[in-house]
C-alpha cells in the first residue's frame, strides 16, 4: 500500500480531478476519497486502475513461496487473505492434483475468483459454475475504509463467517506479514470475535513472519496472545511452517505439550516442482486415512 499510487501511476488520474495526495498509501488515500461522495467518480476509476494492475500478475514457472506455502499446508488447514492478486490462488491451482491443498479465503475478494451466488459457490474468475452451469460472477473488490461493511455482498460475507469459523477452531494461527490495517476497524472486529477471549487460548499458538521487532508485534497483537504462546521470525522458510509441512500442528504439540521434539524436515526450497512434488507425496499420501 505504501507505494502503489505512484507504481500505478495514480498521481496524474488525481491531479486530473482536482485531488493532489498528501500522502503515498494507498490505503490512507482511498479512505480519505471515500469519505466524500464528490469523489464517487474517482474512486470508481482508481477501482478499476487497481483491478486491472492486479488482475495482470502471473507467477513464475519455477517454484516460488507461494508454492512452498501452499505445500506445507493440508486440506485441514486455511490461508486467508486480504490480497487481491491471483498469485495464491494461481499457486492452489498448480499443486492441488499433487497433494491436498488447504482451503483459500479471499476476505477483500480476489482478481482471480468468481462467484455464483445462486449455489453460493466460488471457483476460478473465467469458469462456471458445476451446479447451475452459470458462468462466475467477478469477485468484488473490498476497499481500504474506516467503516467497512462485509455483510453488504452476499459472497464476502460468506467468506467472513468461513473465516470465524476458521479462527474458532484453530489451534496454530500464523500471522504472515499481516499487522491489521489501521483503517479496517471491521476486520479486527471479527477476527476478535472468532478468536474469543485470549483468556481461553490457553493451548493454542500464534506465530508471526514480519520483519517489525518482537515488541511492536507483541503490542499489535495483545488481544489475540495468550501470555508467551507466540513466536515470530522474520522470514517464512524460518518458520514453522517451512521446517514442519503438513505437520506443523503435530510437531509444535509434541514439542511443547509431550517434551518431544521433533527434528525439522523443511520442504526442499531450490528445487523444481517435479522433484518438489514427489518429496511432498512422501508426507500426502498417509494423510486422510490414505497408505
Amino acid at each position: 500500500m505504501n507505494d502503489l499510487v505512484d507504481a500505478l501511476e495514480l498521481r496524474t488520474l488525481l491531479e486530473s480531478h482536482g485531488f493532489r495526495a498528501a500522502s503515498s498509501n494507498f490505503e490512507d488515500l482511498y479512505s480519505t476519497l471515500a469519505a466524500d461522495p464528490s469523489h464517487r467518480g474517482l474512486c470508481r476509476k482508481l477501482e478499476e486502475t487497481v483491478e486491472d494492475y492486479f488482475a495482470c500478475m502471473q507467477l513464475p514457472d519455477e517454484p516460488t513461496l507461494y508454492d512452498h506455502l501452499i505445500l506445507s499446508l493440508r486440506s485441514k488447514d486455511c490461508v486467508a487473505t486480504f490480497n487481491w492478486d491471483p498469485l495464491l490462488f494461481q499457486a492452489s491451482q498448480r499443486n492441488y492434483q499433487k497433494a491436498p491443498s488447504p482451503q483459500l479465503i479471499f476476505l477483500h475478494g480476489n482478481t482471480a475468483v468468481g462467484y455464483c451466488h445462486r449455489d453460493k459457490v466460488k471457483g476460478p474468475r473465467t469458469s462456471v459454475c458445476r451446479r447451475c452451469g452459470e458462468a462466475f460472477l467477478r469477485s468484488r473488490l473490498f476497499y481500504p475504509v474506516t467503516q467497512q461493511d462485509y455483510s453488504s455482498d452476499p459472497s464476502i460475507n460468506a467468506e467472513w463467517r468461513g473465516m470465524k469459523s476458521v479462527m474458532q477452531a484453530a489451534y496454530m494461527v500464523t500471522i504472515f506479514g499481516y499487522s491489521a490495517p489501521r483503517t479496517d476497524e471491521e476486520a479486527i472486529r471479527l477476527l476478535k470475535e472468532g478468536w474469543g477471549p485470549t483468556e481461553k487460548r490457553n493451548l493454542e499458538q500464534m506465530d508471526f513472519i514480519d520483519i517489525k521487532s518482537e515488541d511492536e508485534i507483541a503490542a499489535n497483537w495483545k488481544d489475540f496472545i495468550h501470555t508467551h504462546h507466540y513466536g515470530v521470525v522474520s522470514d517464512f522458510y524460518l518458520s514453522c511452517l517451512f521446517n514442519y509441512p503438513r505437520r506443523t500442528c503435530e510437531a509444535f504439540w509434541s514439542a511443547v505439550m509431550e517434551m518431544r521434539p521433533f527434528p525439522e524436515f523443511p520442504l526442499p526450497r531450490d528445487v523444481g516442482f517435479e522433484e518438489l512434488w514427489k518429496w511432498v507425496d512422501t508426507l500426502a499420501r498417509v494423510e486422510g486415512g490414505k497408505t
